[in-house]
C-alpha cells in the first residue's frame, strides 16, 4: 500500500473571544487575501468585508449577495439615523 504525502495547508488563525477562535484553511493566495481582509472582529466587518470573505470560503452567492443587501441597508440606516439624531 502506498502512502499519499502529507499536505502542507496553508492557514491563518484570529481570536474570537476569550475561549473561540477562527481558523482559515486554504490555498495561499486565498489566505494571504483573508489575513489582509480580517483585521478585526467579524461582527465589525463592514458589509463590502464581510461579502468578501463569504464568497473566499465559498459560501452560496447568491445568499452572499442578499446578506450584502440586509447589512449594507442595515448601514445606511443607521448612519441616517445619526446624521439625524
Amino acid at each position: 500500500m502506498k502512502r499519499l504525502p502529507p499536505i502542507v495547508w496553508k492557514y491563518v488563525k484570529q481570536d474570537a473571544g476569550e475561549r473561540s477562535v477562527n481558523i482559515y484553511f486554504g490555498r495561499p493566495e486565498c489566505i494571504d487575501a483573508i489575513r489582509l481582509l480580517v483585521t478585526r472582529p467579524l461582527n465589525l466587518l463592514t458589509p463590502e468585508e464581510d461579502f468578501i470573505l463569504g464568497a473566499l470560503l465559498g459560501y452560496d452567492i447568491c445568499m452572499q449577495c442578499e446578506r450584502f443587501c440586509t447589512k449594507k441597508k442595515q448601514a445606511l440606516s443607521s448612519d441616517l439615523a445619526g446624521m439625524v439624531g
